[in-house]
């Protein structure tokens, strides 16, 4: 700009603005390097990589075709979602709890064998007295010992045990079934409700990652070729001075925001992708076979 003043081309106030704008996408420069260092940090983190690890440019967004139809998004997400795995267990097991209540009525019968054995080594034992010869008057050892225990205790017991147990308060009985089912319905109303809002859920993420995706298609086929199309004219226009240098800036801002929004859009199209994959528990591309419902999906069903 400031050398097209020096011929005449341009006017003064052409030339402050370009040095403006210069200025302008300097500062955007610094500030989107500082923002991709803060990004590489939690880049690092995530991936568990050490401090002084270099991360190097990033060519694309990690950005593929989605499935075409959310019906197909909602049966991915009946099958690998963990909450509603987890609610569907829940739902088994209250069913499960249910079922043992109605067993209560059933007499509960104990029996049990208990057999103890003796050990000889053990018992203690009574040593004879000692005695005096009547001949000679010198004492006389012992030739054996008595067991001070009778014969009776060294024998092995044995005990048995027969016990029952009459469930006879029908009223305890029925309000115990009813309780549980109370809680099994609960569970599967709760299963019901998480069905319900992983759907929701995935209803809306999906319509970002349409919207998104359409940004892309936008600014990718329409927007950024038509804006260049004009800078590159209004260019030409320029150097035959058929048009104003104002018309050059205009239409390169236009062609640089335009490049810039296209490149937040493609990374609004990977956040809205990862948000539906958190959402399914899987990749939402598209894929030859669809899942079948799980057991624990049906059970969160109605």
């Amino acid at each position: 700009a400031y050398s097209e003043l020096t011929v005449g081309r341009t006017e003064l106030n052409e030339a402050f603005r370009a040095e403006s704008q210069s200025a302008q996408l300097g500062y955007d420069l610094i500030l989107l390097t500082q923002q991709r260092a803060s990004q590489a940090e939690r880049l690092k983190s995530l991936l568990n990589l050490p401090p002084d690890t270099v991360i190097g440019p990033v060519r694309s967004a990690p950005v593929y075709t989605v499935a075409p139809t959310v019906d197909e998004l909602y049966d991915r997400a009946e099958h690998f979602s963990e909450m509603l795995k987890i609610k569907g267990l829940e739902t088994q097991r209250a069913a499960y709890e249910t079922f043992l209540a109605k067993l209560s009525r059933i007499p509960d019968v104990s029996a049990g064998l208990n057999f103890v054995t003796m050990n000889r080594a053990r018992m203690p034992e009574t040593v004879a007295p000692i005695e005096t010869d009547p001949v000679t008057g010198a004492a006389v050892l012992p030739t054996s010992t008595t067991p001070s225990t009778p014969k009776e205790v060294l024998k092995n017991p044995r005990v048995g045990l027969f016990s029952m147990n009459l469930p006879i308060f029908e009223w305890r009985n029925r309000a115990l079934v009813r309780e549980q089912k109370a809680l099994e319905e609960t569970m599967r109303l709760d299963a019901l409700s998480e069905l319900n809002g992983v759907r929701a859920a995935v209803a809306q993420a999906y319509f970002q990652e349409e919207l998104t995706g359409r940004l892309v298609r936008l600014y990718t086929n329409t927007l950024l070729p038509e804006a260049e199309g004009v800078m590159r004219q209004a260019e030409t226009y320029f150097r035959n001075d058929q048009s104003s240098f104002s018309n050059v800036l205009e239409t390169t801002l236009a062609y640089h925001n335009f490049t810039l929004a296209r490149l937040r859009a493609v990374a609004d199209h990977g956040q809205a992708i990862d948000r539906l994959e958190k959402v399914l528990g899987t990749t939402a591309d598209v894929r030859s076979d669809a899942p079948e419902t799980t057991p624990q999906a049906k059970d969160a069903k109605p």
